[in-house]
């Protein structure tokens, strides 16, 4: 009876194994300063100007990925509760969720049970200056499936079929997975305003836009999933012990560049633009368009001037030939 204990290994994407930080190059230039200064030594009203690198970049991409264990999302499968029911005796005194029939092996910490219905928590944090989005999908390869039937009902309702549930859950909502997979999309903040500066870079002879140190971990937003399922008792899951159901999961974390820029990524003497920054872009436009069309007016009542002018002098040497005559 034991052989309807199945174990079910992922065949997960990891887009990173590692903490990642990167810097994206990106187009838009937010900062340009140098300094001006007075040197005793020199002869008075003289300047100096600052020689070092002044584009600075300030849409920093840096996001922490999860580093997942190996074997993070294998499951084991025990739709008729054997496990529960003789204590674990096949893992050694091992410690399973009660009243569950699919369990994955924690590591995380976040529970007391060695084995519960979720999987360890995913967690990405978004350390950048701007937002990310993240897309997640994940799936169970059809042909590893053999004769389990894959559900959206984790309560397996008049469903007599050995049926497999599996879903995401990110502490705010579940999503079966089912036969088709599923995808999920969504944005994470940028590092709360104030938690950037600019220092200098001594190596590199440049100014830089960066993290400000000792930061507490709060300033910063994350995005957390796990998976979580279940198996039907209720199903004949006979001859099915040798099937392993293959899980795909990728995710990706693409920037989202800031549309106004960071109140601590402005520099003295840049202006700080609000809500209706776009609308006062617009009404500058407008006032330019008319100082374009006043322009255009004044140009042509000049051209109309000349041409009076021009009449003007062709009236007056008619008139001047009518009296020579």
């Amino acid at each position: 009876m034991a052989r309807n204990q199945k174990s079910g290994r992922s065949g997960k994407t990891r887009k990173a194994g590692k903490w990642a930080a990167l810097l994206l190059v990106a187009s838009m230039v937010l900062s340009v300063s140098f300094s001006v200064s007075a040197e005793e030594s020199e002869p008075k009203g003289s300047i100096q100007i600052d020689s070092a690198k002044v584009n600075i970049e300030t849409n920093v991409y840096q996001v922490m990925m999860p580093t997942v264990s190996e074997g993070a999302f294998d499951f084991i499968l025990d739709p008729q509760g054997l496990i529960n029911e003789t204590d674990g005796a096949m893992y050694e005194g091992q410690r399973f969720e009660a009243d569950s029939t699919l369990f994955f092996h924690r590591t995380d910490g976040q529970t007391e049970d060695d084995y519960s219905n979720k999987s360890d928590e995913v967690t990405i944090t978004n350390k950048s200056s701007m937002p990310v989005e993240i897309f997640l999908d994940v799936r169970v390869e059809p042909d590893s499936l053999g004769g389990i039937v894959m559900s959206e009902d984790k309560n397996f309702t008049d469903d007599m079929n050995p049926s497999l549930y599996l879903a995401v859950t990110d502490g705010e909502r579940e999503i079966p997975v089912g036969k088709d997979g599923v995808s999920l999309h969504t944005m994470v903040d940028a590092a709360l305003d104030g938690t950037y500066e600019y220092v200098y870079n001594s190596d590199k002879n440049e100014y830089v836009y960066q993290l400000k140190n000792n930061l507490e971990s709060t300033v910063f937003d994350a995005y957390s999933f796990q998976l979580t399922g279940a198996a039907n008792g209720k199903g004949d899951w006979t001859g099915l012990d040798s099937v392993s159901p293959q899980l795909t999961i990728t995710w990706r974390v693409l920037p989202k560049e800031n549309i106004v820029p960071r109140k601590d990524a402005v520099l003295t003497g840049q202006g700080m633009p609000d809500e209706e920054t776009g609308a006062a872009e617009e009404q500058s436009l407008n006032e330019n368009e008319k100082t374009d069309e006043e322009a255009e007016k004044i140009e042509t009542e000049n051209e109309l001037n000349v041409v009076g002018n021009e009449k003007t002098r062709e009236t007056l040497k008619e008139d001047s030939d009518q009296k020579s005559d």
